[in-house]
């Protein structure tokens, strides 16, 4: 669970990459049932265990039911409008998700799954949603008579997002534990770092022709600047010319 979140701080700290935290929160289940599956994946890892304030975050987003609204939106689209097949099992999964750039949220979406196809989009602007396919209108029409509602649950993720990305960094076990691993992790990786450029200074040196480089030592000893005349030996001065000691 908390392998994707030590990982992103681990290339925050050594190779200073800006990489986004996606959160989504799943449900899925049959229409005309009660029963759901939920559950929350981070950077598409399941989250598997949480103390007690991780989980009142994910109630509060996971806790919504449209089983109704489905149930009576299809059975319009079947009987009414004819545009859906009669007895047939509907399979749907409403994706919630949030992209986050630390702690800040810097996109939300939230998408309503058929059967694997897309059947509703939330317009974040008009807290309004798009039918992706006709069969949709009647259950769209349903849940635009309540936008009050849409607008707060938009909200509700928004705030839920950030305040689950802070539990989850700053949650004791995190603190503690995770922290003296990213510490170490973060070592070793410079140390690697350094064993890579000794050898391949090593290599580069022992390939070179010391006529032709001017500077001994390959990638370190570009680093350190050495007199130009350092590998020239000194000639002998010739007779006649400049003054000599006696």
């Amino acid at each position: 669970m908390r392998l994707p979140l030590t990982f992103i701080l681990i290339c925050k700290l050594c190779l200073g990459l800006q990489m986004d935290t996606v959160i989504q929160f799943q449900r899925s289940g049959v229409v005309g049932e009660v029963e759901a599956v939920e559950q929350v994946l981070i950077n598409r890892a399941p989250l598997s265990s949480c103390g007690k304030d991780i989980i009142a975050i994910l109630r509060a987003v996971l806790l919504g039911n449209y089983s109704e609204s489905f149930q009576h939106a299809f059975e319009i689209e079947e009987n009414v409008n004819n545009t859906m097949t009669k007895n047939h099992t509907y399979q749907y999964l409403r994706v919630r998700e949030c992209k986050l750039d630390g702690f800040r949220v810097v996109h939300l979406t939230d998408r309503l799954l058929v059967d694997g196809n897309y059947f509703l989009t939330l317009d974040r602007n008009t807290d309004t949603w798009t039918a992706e396919v006709p069969q949709a209108l009647a259950l769209k029409q349903l849940w635009d008579q309540d936008t009050e509602r849409t607008r707060l649950e938009r909200i509700q993720l928004h705030e839920s997002c950030a305040k689950l990305m802070k539990e989850l960094t700053h949650s004791e076990p995190t603190t503690t534990g995770g922290m003296s691993m990213l510490a170490a992790l973060a070592s070793l990786l410079a140390g690697l770092v350094f064993v890579a450029l000794v050898t391949a200074s090593f290599l580069i040196f022992k390939q070179q022709d010391p006529k032709v480089s001017g500077h001994p030592g390959g990638v370190l000893g570009s680093i350190v600047h050495y007199p130009e005349n350092i590998l020239e030996t000194p000639q002998a001065p010739h007779p006649g010319k400049g003054y000599q000691v006696l």
